[in-house]
This record gives structure tokens, C-alpha cells and sequence, in this order.
């Protein structure tokens, strides 16, 4: 009996050992697979990771822009990290033909004006000039074509960015500013940003983070002290509006005017008999003199909206068909070294303030005149339409063409017009220069005013009934309305 139950307490040891044996492989070997399978998944999970971070940097790649002398980047090329001309884009949005709104990242130091733009922004704004300006630029191309010019012209000093650079600066000049004085400042910008919209203009807003310096900038010479001799050269002067000085001087005769304002009077003579404009230290120009103006000739002190100032002289031309312009020649530095070259052509007789009324079609039609802040404000023969008018437009200095230029020509707006027609047909006007929009019935037997135009095809017009709207060229015909002016 004790003989069997060892025997089988043996066999159930036996078995026990055997059991163990054959579970212990298939443990081992569930492990194996398991590890295996698991370093296979990591590998896999590993492999996809690596081709997703292939993709999304092929995807995602940044790219660096160099725009050269052309200043083009097609915009829906860019992408945030993108570098243009050393600026890395930080934030990027736009919206097929509506706009683009891009920030740039990466510190450059300029010099510009610090001042306060009463009329044109109602705000502190820093004016950075062309030579010191961040080098980049873009153009992109939805439905409409904008372009992202270097940030020359004014940044918006507000909020935030105006204490800081008030605590930057340690002292309370902003007041001053607000008092009309203004100061050049040397600035580190660390970033700014660009928003453009449809039909708005572009705006440029920037994060100081340094002044680097900044001074007060000293006046010019008083505009009444430049004709400072008591000869009989002075015909007229107008000094009553601050930056808008007008000096009329007679032909054939010295005069000594600060052109460059650099402290030394140049002499200037108008040689009418050899038709010649001659500043002492610089090449004669040659004026034409079939047409010219022969009694005397004008310097005024152009000033525009960027707080630009230089002397211009002029000489009037009164054409082959009786259509005035003045030529205007200042004294520029564009290489190193100061020229005597001309500045561009400015349609009408330039006049002081006190002798232009914008209400008499005349004026309208004839003078040119000097705004305050903003240029000159000239009139423009027009070529929409089938009858002889004008459009008003501010002429500006534009830098990189070293030439005045029609500010609604350069920058796509809309010429003031004044002209009244009479209705005799029903005519179509709609509420934008589309005519896809929505319109209204201009009805016969009233007078309408055009009071703006594009000069291309669109005329906004408003009549007696108040009815108004865009009216497009080709329906402005003898057929629909009378009254149209025609002279050469």
C-alpha cells in the first residue's frame, strides 16, 4: 500500500515537473513574440512618425525669399516661417480676393520723423524714409493685384507702442509732439505688421523695442528771411500757411534763395533770353521757351502728408492748346552727390492758398495749388467721357521716382470732379463700380452732379432727387444727357 502511494505521489511530481517545463517555454516564447511584436510596432509606429514628419516638413518647409530689385513674392507661396529679404514671417492670413494680413519678425534699426498728423491719421506717427527702410516687400496677386511696399512711408503710433516708446525715449516729449514739434528718432523695430484690404489702404503698424537716439529736428531758415535783400526781385510772398510758402520772383534777375536749405544761399537766375534755369554750383537746365513763361518764375516749399520738405523751382508753360503746367527742378542727393534736376510736371498755375477758390470753375480748372501737409493739389484734364473737364488730385513727391507724382494715378483713387449734366433718358447707377451690383434709375428731366470719377469707366454722379451712384462711361452719351462742355 505505501508502495503505491509512492508511486503515485511520484507520478504527480512527474507530471507537476512536466507541466511546469511546457509552460515555462510557451511563457518564454509569448514573451518573445510579444516583445518582438512590440519593438515591430515601435518600429512601424516609428517609420510612420518619421514619414509623417517627412511629409509635414516637404509640407511645411520654409523658404527663404530674396526679392531683389523686382520686390515680387506671390503670396500664396508664402507660408509662416518663410524669410523675406532676412524677415521671417510670424503670422500669416489672407482670404482669396479680400486681403492679407502678414506679420514680420526680425530687428533692423531706421530713422524716421516723429509727429502729429492732425488731418490725415489723428494720430502720433513715426515716418520712416526710403533709405532707412526694412527691405522688404511683396507682391501677391487674388482677384485684385496688391502690393506690400518696403514700410517708407508713415507707422501708426498708438496704444501700447506710443508708452512704450515714451519710457524708451525717459522723456515727455509726446506733448511736444502733440504741440506740433517734431523729432527725428533712430529706433530698433523688432516686428510689424501689414494689413490690406480691399479698397482700403494699407496700413503699417510696428513694435519699437530701442530708441537708439533721437533730436529735435531744427527749423529751417524763417521762410520770411530767404529773400532777405531789399531789391525789386520779390513780386509776391505768401507766408500765412505754415509749410505751404510761395515766393514769385522776376525773370532775367539774381535772386539769392537757401534751394537746399543747407545754410548758403545759392544764386538762382530765370534766363529767359537763352532759355536757361541757372543755380550758381550746379549744370544750367535748358527750358523751352516757345510757351514758357517770361515775366517770372516761383520757388515754393513743397511739404506732404510723410512730413517731406524741399524747395522746388518752378516755371510755368502754358502750352500749344492753352493747358498750363508748371515744371518744377529741385536740388536732390540720390548718389552721394547733390543735383539740380527736375522734379516732375504739375498740371495748372501753381498759386498760394489765398488765391485759389475751389468754387469757381476756373480755379477748378486751371490752378494748382499748395495744402498744407499734403502737396499740390492740381487739376487734371481727363480723358473719360465725351466732354472737355477736370479732376482735382494731390501731387506727391514719390522717392523712388525722384518725381511728383498723381497720387490717384499712383495709388488707384478717385479724381473730384464738379460738372453738371442733364438727364434726358433713364439711366442706370449703381452702388459700386460693378455692374453686377445693385442700381437705380436716374430719371430724365433733372441735373445731375459727376462728382468723381476713375477716369477709366466709372462716373459717380447725384442727382436733383437725390438718386446717386456709379454711372459707367458708356452710358454717359448726347443720348442721355445734354449739357457737356467742349474746348480744346
Amino acid at each position: 500500500m505505501k508502495r503505491i502511494l509512492g508511486l503515485l505521489l511520484a507520478m504527480l511530481l512527474l507530471l507537476a515537473f512536466v507541466g511546469c517545463s511546457e509552460t515555462a517555454p510557451k511563457s518564454e516564447e509569448e514573451a518573445r513574440l510579444k516583445q518582438e511584436k512590440s519593438e515591430e510596432d515601435e518600429h512601424l509606429a516609428t517609420e510612420k512618425q518619421t514619414d509623417t514628419d517627412s511629409k509635414t516638413e516637404s509640407k511645411d518647409e520654409t523658404t527663404a525669399f530674396n526679392t531683389g530689385s523686382d520686390n515680387t513674392v506671390k503670396a500664396s507661396d508664402l507660408k509662416v516661417g518663410d524669410v523675406i529679404d532676412g524677415l521671417t514671417i510670424s503670422k500669416l492670413y489672407y482670404v482669396e480676393g479680400d486681403g492679407l494680413a502678414i506679420k514680420f519678425n526680425g530687428e533692423y534699426t531706421v530713422q524716421g520723423s516723429l509727429y502729429y498728423d492732425t488731418e490725415y491719421y489723428g494720430d502720433i506717427v513715426l515716418n520712416v524714409g526710403e533709405e532707412s527702410a526694412i527691405p522688404t516687400a511683396v507682391t501677391f496677386k487674388f482677384d485684385d493685384e496688391y502690393t506690400i511696399n518696403p514700410p517708407t512711408g508713415t507707422f501708426l503710433v498708438r496704444g501700447k507702442l506710443l508708452d512704450r516708446l515714451q519710457q524708451l525715449i525717459g522723456e515727455n516729449i509726446i506733448a511736444q509732439v502733440k504741440n506740433g514739434a517734431v523729432f527725428n528718432v533712430e529706433v530698433a523695430i523688432d516686428s510689424y505688421a501689414f494689413y490690406a484690404e480691399k479698397y482700403t489702404e494699407s496700413v503699417w503698424e510696428c513694435d519699437i523695442t530701442e530708441v537708439v537716439g533721437y533730436w529735435e529736428e531744427t527749423p529751417a531758415s524763417s521762410d520770411n528771411s530767404q529773400p532777405d535783400d531789399s531789391s525789386d526781385t520779390l513780386i509776391e510772398f505768401d507766408g500765412t500757411v505754415k509749410g505751404s510758402n510761395y515766393f514769385k520772383f522776376k525773370a532775367d534777375r539774381e535772386v539769392n534763395f537757401d534751394l537746399d536749405n543747407d545754410g548758403t544761399k545759392e544764386i538762382i537766375k530765370y534766363d529767359t533770353v537763352n532759355g536757361k534755369l541757372l543755380v550758381d554750383g550746379y549744370n544750367p537746365i535748358s527750358i523751352p521757351m516757345e510757351s514758357a513763361e517770361k515775366e517770372h518764375f516761383i520757388i515754393i516749399k513743397y511739404v506732404d502728408k510723410y512730413d517731406l520738405q524741399m524747395y522746388m523751382i518752378g516755371v510755368l508753360d502754358y502750352g500749344p492748346s492753352s493747358d498750363p503746367a508748371t515744371t518744377l527742378f529741385s536740388i536732390i542727393e540720390p548718389m552721394g552727390t547733390k543735383e539740380l534736376v527736375s522734379a516732375g510736371i504739375v498740371p495748372g498755375i501753381i498759386v498760394p492758398p489765398a488765391d485759389y477758390n475751389e468754387n469757381n470753375i476756373i480755379d477748378f480748372n486751371e490752378k494748382a495749388v499748395l495744402k498744407e501737409g499734403q502737396g499740390i493739389n492740381a487739376p487734371v484734364r481727363l480723358s473719360i467721357g465725351t466732354q472737355t473737364w477736370f479732376g482735382r488730385s494731390d501731387f506727391i513727391y514719390y522717392s523712388t521716382h525722384k518725381s511728383l507724382v498723381d497720387s490717384c494715378e499712383i495709388y488707384d483713387m478717385d479724381y473730384i470732379t464738379k460738372s453738371e449734366l442733364t438727364v434726358l433718358k433713364n439711366v442706370k447707377a449703381y452702388t459700386e463700380k460693378d455692374s453686377n451690383s445693385q442700381s437705380v434709375t436716374i430719371k430724365p428731366g433733372q441735373k445731375v452732379m459727376l462728382s468723381l470719377t476713375d477716369n477709366k469707366e466709372w462716373i459717380y454722379m447725384k442727382a436733383e432727387d437725390n438718386t446717386d451712384g456709379w454711372v459707367n462711361d458708356k452710358d454717359v452719351t448726347f443720348e442721355n444727357f445734354s449739357g457737356f462742355t467742349m474746348y480744346d
